[in-house]
């Protein structure tokens, strides 16, 4: 056999393996339909603290795969925990790292403040992406071992600081700096929160509430 002779029938094998492939390479539109999306282009994602504000986190991504949930009242928890039902619940987190650590690619934190950085530190251990709720630390001792540790990472990380961006929150901001409406001496405000914690609107207007 000359050396044309083998090109050609090296050429002519590659064509037959192609062709013999080709049925089996479609793009991937046509196996799941407009918008689909592979699983393997999906991020895995656990979160500690899922009960409160965590559950708005959680289904924030909700077109991602959901593996791991963590939470110590799995009792409040019910009615998020049933939303993922493919997810592996916990009560104790260093349990869910244990068996999930090579099962995840990013972590929701959204427990109390003062556990924040130490899992954040944690996961950025595991090479983790993050995401926190506010705030990331509680000390300056601890900001500066989570910055050490996100620098010397190569993964992303975000704290939940969107409500300061919002239009509300600038323009509040504006009035306070410019002093336009004068000097404040006293504050009060509520909050609607997840947990029983929360204090309802004031129903009585402030007339009503000075006067009494």
């Amino acid at each position: 056999m000359n050396s044309n002779e083998s090109t050609k029938g090296a050429v002519s094998r590659r064509a037959a393996v192609a062709a013999g492939l080709a049925p089996l390479v479609v793009a991937r539109h046509v196996l799941g339909g407009a918008g689909f999306q592979a699983p393997s282009d999906k991020l895995r994602i656990a979160a500690i603290g899922v009960g409160g504000v965590g559950a708005d986190y959680v289904a924030g991504c909700r077109s991602e795969e959901i593996v791991a949930l963590c939470d110590l009242d799995h009792e409040f928890c019910a009615p998020v925990f049933k939303l993922y039902p493919r997810a592996r619940l916990y009560k104790d987190f260093r349990q869910m790292f244990d068996k999930e650590q090579k099962n995840f690619d990013a972590l929701i934190v959204a427990t109390p403040d003062h556990w924040h950085s130490h899992l954040v530190l944690a996961g950025l251990a595991m090479n983790k992406h993050i995401y926190c709720a506010k705030p990331m630390t509680r000390t300056i001792a601890e900001a500066r071992r989570v910055k050490a540790a996100v620098l010397a990472s190569k993964v992303t990380t975000k704290a939940s600081l969107q409500d300061s961006c919002t239009s509300p929150a600038r323009a509040t901001t504006e009035l306070l700096l410019s002093g336009a409406i004068g000097p404040i001496r006293e504050a009060h405000f509520w909050t609607g929160t997840h947990s029983p914690s929360g204090l309802d609107r004031p129903k009585e207007g402030p007339d009503t509430a000075r006067g009494k």
